[in-house]
């Protein structure tokens, strides 16, 4: 091939990523936001469990054992990150879509690449809570008895259980934050009160509902309780998802 062949050859296109890949990498761009802000949280609290044993143990009469298992009622690794999760949920939209949008993107591609940045933020704080688990027990409840993982309302020690309800917690926190920043952009604050009171009216009027029929919710977490409860978790957050997208069809991007 001549040199003036080779030239006038046109050159390979550059190899661009699909667009909902592009959306995900963005969400992911704030690692302090969404990995290390997350796994501060956890090791901060972590901390403060174990202070709150120290203290009691040498400031009571009670045995260590006995506050140890005392502490199976702790519930602070569930309620740790939930604001912080719906934060992250919130900032997805409210952050990130006018820039996308500003790159190409249409609603579609930004919807689907937020979602998979939201479950996939969920797996992330799902993996770090088992881990964290699992150091806890390997270190006999962080050397003092203090127990965050390993208890009642996370499974009572046993990773499958605390993986479904920290996915599944992660995941409704996270799209109810986005479908509220996605009613946000469309009505502002109403928006997002009429949501709230709604959802309100909603949760009372099932509550009529089973107790005028006399149906047995407990008995029906009965059996595999923590996976179904992980069930109810992302029923919630598949509601949500769905709501945020017809919201978001239509949102302006300039509020």
């Amino acid at each position: 091939m001549s040199s003036a062949t080779a030239a006038a050859a046109p050159a390979a296109p550059a190899r661009r990523g699909h667009p909902l890949g592009k959306i995900v990498r963005l969400h992911f761009v704030d690692r302090s936001r969404m990995i290390d802000g997350p796994l501060l949280i956890m090791g901060g609290v972590v901390v403060v469990v174990v202070l709150v044993m120290v203290l009691l143990v040498s400031f009571t009469d009670v045995p260590r054992a006995e506050l140890s298992e005392g502490f199976r009622y702790n519930q602070a690794a569930i309620w740790c990150l939930s604001g912080y999760f719906m934060n992250i949920g919130v900032m997805a939209y409210a952050r990130t879509m006018p820039y996308a949008m500003g790159l190409g993107a249409t609603r579609r591609q930004y919807f689907w690449g937020t979602t998979v940045a939201l479950a996939l933020e969920a797996l992330v704080i799902a993996v770090m809570m088992v881990v964290f688990l699992f150091l806890e027990r390997l270190t006999g409840h962080w050397f003092t008895g203090a127990r965050m993982f390993d208890t009642y309302l996370t499974g009572n020690g046993d990773y499958g259980s605390l993986f479904a309800i920290g996915f599944g917690l992660s995941a409704a926190m996270l799209f109810l934050g986005s479908l509220f920043a996605a009613l946000w952009m469309r009505w502002g604050g109403k928006g997002v009160v009429a949501c709230i009171a709604g959802t309100v009216l909603v949760l009372l009027g099932l509550v009529a509902l089973v107790l005028s029929l006399e149906i047995d919710v407990v008995a029906w977490f009965v059996p595999f309780g923590f996976w179904k409860v992980a069930a109810v978790l992302l029923g919630i957050s598949a509601v949500s998802a769905l709501g945020s997208w017809l919201v978001l069809r239509r949102a302006p991007l300039g509020r």
